[in-house]
Protein backbone atom coordinates (compact mmCIF):
# COMPACT_ATOMS: atom_id res chain seq x y z
CA UNK A 1 0.00 0.00 0.00
CA UNK A 2 1.36 3.31 -1.05
CA UNK A 3 0.77 6.63 1.23
CA UNK A 4 0.89 9.77 -0.26
CA UNK A 5 0.67 13.14 1.56
CA UNK A 6 -1.34 15.81 1.12
CA UNK A 7 -0.63 18.23 4.59
CA UNK A 8 1.94 20.28 2.24
CA UNK A 9 -1.19 21.06 -0.66
CA UNK A 10 -2.85 23.72 2.39
CA UNK A 11 -5.57 20.56 3.01
CA UNK A 12 -6.69 19.50 6.53
CA UNK A 13 -3.77 17.17 7.11
CA UNK A 14 -5.19 14.17 5.90
CA UNK A 15 -3.63 11.09 3.93
CA UNK A 16 -4.61 9.49 1.07
CA UNK A 17 -4.18 5.88 0.81
CA UNK A 18 -3.78 4.71 -2.92
CA UNK A 19 -3.66 0.73 -3.89
CA UNK A 20 -2.56 -0.73 -7.13
CA UNK A 21 -3.81 -3.75 -7.88
CA UNK A 22 -1.21 -5.89 -9.46
CA UNK A 23 -2.87 -9.07 -10.11
CA UNK A 24 -4.29 -7.98 -13.29
CA UNK A 25 -0.86 -6.68 -14.70
CA UNK A 26 0.67 -10.38 -13.55
CA UNK A 27 -2.01 -12.34 -15.01
CA UNK A 28 -1.51 -10.48 -18.54
CA UNK A 29 2.33 -11.51 -18.13
CA UNK A 30 2.17 -15.12 -17.84
CA UNK A 31 -0.43 -15.72 -20.47
CA UNK A 32 1.58 -13.52 -22.70
CA UNK A 33 4.54 -15.50 -21.53
CA UNK A 34 2.89 -19.04 -22.21
CA UNK A 35 1.56 -17.97 -25.37
CA UNK A 36 5.20 -16.58 -26.73
CA UNK A 37 6.58 -20.23 -25.54
CA UNK A 38 4.02 -21.87 -27.19
CA UNK A 39 4.35 -19.92 -30.45
CA UNK A 40 8.24 -20.46 -30.42
CA UNK A 41 8.11 -24.54 -30.28
CA UNK A 42 6.41 -24.56 -33.58
CA UNK A 43 8.86 -22.17 -35.52
CA UNK A 44 11.74 -24.14 -38.04
CA UNK A 45 14.76 -24.22 -37.34
CA UNK A 46 15.37 -24.38 -41.00
CA UNK A 47 14.04 -21.14 -42.41
CA UNK A 48 12.28 -20.68 -45.81
CA UNK A 49 14.80 -19.02 -47.87
CA UNK A 50 12.65 -18.50 -51.53
CA UNK A 51 12.73 -15.88 -53.64
CA UNK A 52 9.30 -14.70 -54.37
CA UNK A 53 8.15 -12.90 -58.00
CA UNK A 54 5.07 -11.21 -58.88
CA UNK A 55 1.73 -13.02 -59.43
CA UNK A 56 2.04 -13.80 -62.82
CA UNK A 57 5.94 -12.76 -63.10
CA UNK A 58 9.06 -14.56 -65.09
CA UNK A 59 12.12 -15.18 -63.75
CA UNK A 60 14.51 -12.43 -64.38
CA UNK A 61 17.38 -14.20 -66.33
CA UNK A 62 19.88 -12.90 -68.50
CA UNK A 63 19.42 -13.82 -72.23
CA UNK A 64 21.19 -17.15 -72.10
CA UNK A 65 20.11 -17.88 -68.55
CA UNK A 66 18.81 -21.63 -67.74
CA UNK A 67 15.62 -21.91 -65.56
CA UNK A 68 13.25 -24.77 -64.68
CA UNK A 69 9.85 -24.08 -64.59
CA UNK A 70 7.59 -25.72 -62.40
CA UNK A 71 3.58 -26.01 -62.30
CA UNK A 72 1.86 -27.89 -60.00
CA UNK A 73 -1.55 -29.16 -61.14
CA UNK A 74 -4.35 -30.77 -59.67
CA UNK A 75 -4.40 -34.65 -58.79
CA UNK A 76 -0.84 -34.70 -58.22
CA UNK A 77 0.16 -33.86 -61.36
CA UNK A 78 3.43 -31.54 -62.62
CA UNK A 79 4.31 -29.70 -65.80
CA UNK A 80 7.89 -29.36 -66.02
CA UNK A 81 9.41 -26.79 -68.37
CA UNK A 82 13.12 -25.91 -69.10
CA UNK A 83 13.30 -22.51 -70.73
CA UNK A 84 16.61 -20.96 -72.10
CA UNK A 85 16.22 -17.19 -72.50
CA UNK A 86 12.73 -16.95 -73.91
CA UNK A 87 13.12 -20.31 -75.97
CA UNK A 88 11.16 -22.87 -74.19
CA UNK A 89 13.77 -26.71 -74.84
CA UNK A 90 11.73 -29.45 -73.11
CA UNK A 91 8.22 -29.34 -71.79
CA UNK A 92 6.66 -32.68 -69.62
CA UNK A 93 4.20 -33.34 -67.56
CA UNK A 94 4.98 -35.85 -64.39
CA UNK A 95 3.36 -37.21 -61.64
CA UNK A 96 4.35 -35.73 -57.71
CA UNK A 97 5.89 -39.37 -56.92
CA UNK A 98 8.17 -39.21 -60.14
CA UNK A 99 9.53 -36.10 -59.94
CA UNK A 100 12.95 -36.32 -58.59
CA UNK A 101 13.53 -38.78 -61.48
CA UNK A 102 11.90 -36.95 -63.80
CA UNK A 103 13.99 -33.93 -63.19
CA UNK A 104 16.94 -36.08 -63.42
CA UNK A 105 15.91 -37.61 -66.60
CA UNK A 106 14.57 -33.94 -68.32
CA UNK A 107 18.19 -32.80 -67.01
CA UNK A 108 20.25 -35.29 -68.31
CA UNK A 109 18.25 -35.44 -71.94
CA UNK A 110 18.81 -31.77 -71.92
CA UNK A 111 22.32 -31.79 -71.19
CA UNK A 112 21.39 -28.27 -69.69
CA UNK A 113 21.80 -27.30 -66.08
CA UNK A 114 19.02 -24.72 -64.78
CA UNK A 115 20.42 -21.69 -62.55
CA UNK A 116 17.21 -20.81 -61.11
CA UNK A 117 13.55 -22.89 -60.82
CA UNK A 118 10.45 -20.83 -60.60
CA UNK A 119 7.61 -22.81 -58.97
CA UNK A 120 3.88 -21.97 -59.14
CA UNK A 121 0.93 -24.05 -58.04
CA UNK A 122 -3.03 -23.97 -58.79
CA UNK A 123 -4.81 -22.33 -55.83
CA UNK A 124 -6.57 -25.46 -54.78
CA UNK A 125 -3.05 -27.41 -53.86
CA UNK A 126 -2.22 -27.54 -50.07
CA UNK A 127 1.14 -26.14 -49.09
CA UNK A 128 2.62 -28.80 -47.91
CA UNK A 129 2.62 -30.75 -50.82
CA UNK A 130 3.99 -26.67 -52.61
CA UNK A 131 7.00 -27.62 -49.88
CA UNK A 132 7.98 -31.22 -50.72
CA UNK A 133 8.29 -30.23 -54.53
CA UNK A 134 10.43 -26.88 -53.20
CA UNK A 135 12.74 -29.44 -51.18
CA UNK A 136 12.87 -31.95 -54.13
CA UNK A 137 13.50 -28.96 -56.68
CA UNK A 138 16.46 -27.99 -54.10
CA UNK A 139 18.44 -30.97 -54.80
CA UNK A 140 19.06 -30.23 -58.18
CA UNK A 141 18.60 -26.07 -58.61
CA UNK A 142 20.14 -23.84 -55.53
CA UNK A 143 17.92 -20.90 -56.20
CA UNK A 144 14.09 -21.00 -55.91
CA UNK A 145 11.44 -18.59 -56.64
CA UNK A 146 7.72 -18.76 -55.92
CA UNK A 147 5.23 -17.00 -58.56
CA UNK A 148 1.52 -16.97 -57.82
CA UNK A 149 1.15 -17.19 -53.85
Amino acid sequence: MAHIDTSASGGKGASQDFELNLAPIIDCLVVLIAFLMVSLSYLSIQMLDAGVSSPGGTVQSTSQGVSLNIEIKGNDKLQLTIQQGNKTIEKSFVALADLDGSIIAVLAKTKLTPETALLSADDEIPYEQVITVMDQVRNHVSKVQLSGF
